[in-house]
């Protein structure tokens, strides 16, 4: 349950073990992985005597296991995905469920449930830093600022148009405008003369 960047790699393991007396055969483990992940898949693998159904997935785990009794016979599951890079500001619990096949006797072989607990999502640190422009005329109009991303930080990195969004937010004059698919601050021809701030987000 350590906090994870925003867009960052989330893992958690599922460890299904059997102390036995009897083997384990045919038991279904399942795992409705956090909606909040993305791209999320899957493997497994074995140690001591012990069988996984199926290798790897994607989504949500659903497979069978075989595991011998004893001590060091186990199957590990690990789920991999991707944190949400704006909201929520964290990845919900979840419940994975081991259900041994119907008929078994042995009473050390019951059903099972594990929660993944909840996982704190941290976000990226922004630096929108104040940027100063102006146009030779307001008569004309034109580009009072090319891209008011060149000087702003996204976790550190420089701020693309691919990496965040823009959105203007207010302007003390509605002919100066910003586009957020360039990050340009445009001023329109006829402009008075002055000194006009607009904010971004």
């Amino acid at each position: 349950a350590s906090p994870v960047a925003a867009g960052g790699t989330v893992t958690y393991q599922l460890v299904v073990t059997n102390a036995g007396p009897s083997n384990l055969v045919g038991a279904s483990v399942a795992d409705s992985v956090p909606a909040e992940l993305t791209g999320v898949t899957w493997n497994c693998t074995v140690s001591g005597s012990a069988t996984c159904g199926a290798a790897s997935g994607s989504g949500n785990v659903a497979l069978t296991v075989d595991i011998a009794a004893g001590a060091g016979n186990a199957v590990t599951i690990t789920v991999t995905g991707t944190a949400p890079v704006t909201t929520p500001s964290t990845i919900g619990a979840n419940t994975a469920t081991v259900t041994v096949p119907a008929g078994t006797t042995d009473p050390n072989l019951g059903n099972n449930t594990s929660t993944v607990p909840a996982i704190p999502v941290t976000p990226l640190a922004i630096d929108a830093v104040d940027d100063t422009g102006a146009v030779a005329s307001g008569a004309a109009g034109g580009t009072a600022v090319p891209n008011v991303l060149v000087n702003d930080t996204l976790n550190g990195a420089p701020a693309t148009l691919a990496t965040v969004t823009l959105t203007q937010v207010s302007t003390t004059n509605p002919n100066v405008t910003l586009n957020p698919a360039t990050g340009a601050v445009n001023v329109a021809p006829g402009t008075p003369a002055g000194t006009y701030t607009l904010v971004y987000r």
